[in-house]
């Protein structure tokens, strides 16, 4: 073997598992496809339980920390969200994902960078994995944590269609005075189809963009994001340094199967995106760290501990996005509605603010957001279709 385990993607996902195993002594291999530091097309709103699932301080590379979320529907109708600490903390991804990625490196991992994987053949004993630029290095087990189009689970899964949502991101340079008193994230609904956009600022960057979390053919994204864009005043002015497209591999049901072998998926990957929010950088790490100790169980204990990854994620990661993904199917359905009944309740507010916190869960603010629902809506709600599209 030339390695315990390699992994290929050193996102918040694969640097992790790196970390976590090149710390319990495993030889470790991060392979990632661009240099460090490098841009990647995200909102880079970390959750406050992002904070808790890593035992190091991440304060340098967070640009604003917010404690008010500002909501509007078709940039009208506005109502604000002010909680006692910090609902959200803002980072540009070139810098977080170069921080995890150190940490794997002081963790024990190695590096190597500027080539992807492309390909792998596992048998009983190991996996040959297919390096860019005809390298094949064998090692005991592979993590594919390569992203929305992971070359890792369309292997892994035999081509099956992966499902996803779309966004389209940009980030905006602060015109003078822009950021002055600009102390909130704000999330509009309605002026995307089951989707919202959003408005963060980071420094003397503002990231901004619109997501679908269940696209219909055909949607035009980025006519939709100039619409946006353009009627948003205080942005006005802001010089617009990047503008991209990308796919959200959103969960999309327990059926998934996120292990096969000796080769498990985690975060992009592994289509672990919640369905609601569209949040994905919590689940990476989570599912990183969950994927480093299926490995180190696999090895110290025998091959049965990478099916201790796949009940590990269904017992816990699953269990709350398939509530999410009901949801979502409901609230995206009828957004107006939906977004009526959360802002005339304060209660649902902040119960939303301790799910996205990590303190609740899913179970008790779909039961009531599905009662208000059904009582502005006169009755039952309709039956709803399977909202969701493949990766283009």
């Amino acid at each position: 073997m030339d390695f315990d385990v390699i992994i290929a993607g050193a996102g918040p996902a694969g640097s992790t598992t790196a970390r976590f195993c090149g710390k319990k002594g495993l030889k470790t291999l991060l392979v990632e496809r661009d240099r460090f530091p490098r841009y990647k097309p995200c909102g880079g709103c970390l959750s406050p339980r992002v904070l808790r699932e890593v035992d190091f301080d991440i304060g340098g590379v967070i640009e604003n920390a917010t404690s008010e979320a500002k909501f509007t529907f078709r940039l009208e109708d506005p109502f604000s969200m002010v909680c006692q600490d910090p609902i959200g903390y803002l980072v540009t991804r070139a810098s977080f994902d170069h921080l995890l990625w150190r940490k794997a490196l002081e963790g024990g991992a190695d590096l190597s960078e500027g080539r992807r994987v492309v390909g792998f053949r596992q048998d009983p004993e190991g996996v040959d994995v297919s390096i860019e630029g005809g390298k094949v290095l064998r090692c005991r087990y592979l993590v594919g944590a390569d992203g929305a189009r992971s070359t890792v689970a369309r292997s892994l899964l035999g081509g099956v269609t992966k499902k996803a949502g779309m966004a389209f991101e940009t980030e905006t340079r602060m015109a003078p005075g822009m950021g002055e008193g600009w102390p909130f994230v704000h999330l509009d609904f309605g002026s995307v189809p089951h989707g919202y956009g959003w408005i963060f600022p980071k420094g003397n960057l503002v990231s901004m963009g619109i997501c679908a979390l269940f696209p219909s053919k055909g949607m035009k994204l980025r006519s939709r994001f100039d619409r946006f864009a353009g009627c948003v005043d205080y942005i006005r002015g802001g010089r617009v340094e990047r503008a991209r497209f990308h796919p959200l591999p959103t969960f999309f049901g327990d059926t998934m199967s996120p292990s096969g072998g000796r080769v498990l998926l985690v975060g992009d990957a592994a289509n672990l995106i919640n369905p609601m929010t569209g949040e994905g950088i919590y689940y990476a790490i989570r599912s990183g760290k969950m994927a480093g100790e299926a490995v180190v169980k696999a090895i110290t204990e025998g091959h049965k501990g990478i099916g201790w990854y796949q009940e590990a994620l269904r017992r816990t990661l699953f269990q709350d996005l398939e509530v999410a993904l009901t949801l979502a199917k409901v609230v995206y359905q009828f957004p107006k509605v939906a977004y009526t009944v959360l802002k005339s309740s304060e209660d649902l507010r902040f119960l939303y603010r301790d799910i996205w916190a990590g303190n609740a869960r899913y179970e008790l603010f779909s039961r009531k957001m599905a009662d208000g629902l059904r009582r502005t809506l006169g009755g039952k709600i309709p039956a709803m279709v399977t909202m969701s599209s493949p990766v283009d």
